[in-house]
């Protein structure tokens, strides 16, 4: 049983690790969340709008399948100011929000604060 125990733990906190966001990278026509089993991509033609995030606009957050704090903040969340949201942040500040075309919003806190100007100018040279 406690074998058990200590194999569950293991394994969640790994699974944890895995999911969790490493780094975002900047393509020509793409945006990327870097994790250590995935990327998820967004190609920059269908980002609506990218801005910083106010502090107050993740005020009552709750998450609905995520995790807030081992190895960072990720999953899916919901608030009142935002609504669903998938969240792939390292750190609670410096946060910013993406809009996609189709109607997906994206949390992340890159460490890089150019990062969002330069998904704009790459947005305008499209």
């Amino acid at each position: 049983m406690y074998f058990g125990i200590i194999v569950l733990l293991w394994g969640t906190m790994v699974a944890a690790y895995l999911n969790s966001p490493k780094n975002y990278a900047m393509g020509n026509f793409d945006f990327t969340i870097n994790r250590a089993i995935g990327r998820i991509t967004i190609q920059v033609k269908d980002i609506a709008e990218i801005r910083p995030l106010k502090d107050e606009e993740m005020e009552g957050t709750l998450r609905t399948f995520g995790v807030g704090g081992l190895f960072g903040y990720y999953g899916s969340f919901n608030n009142q100011h935002i609504g669903d949201f998938k969240m792939y942040a390292t750190k609670k500040t410096g946060l910013v929000i993406i809009h996609t075309a189709q109607g997906d919003t994206f949390v992340i806190s890159p460490d890089d604060r150019g990062l969002v100007e330069r998904i704009i100018a790459k947005k305008a040279d499209l």
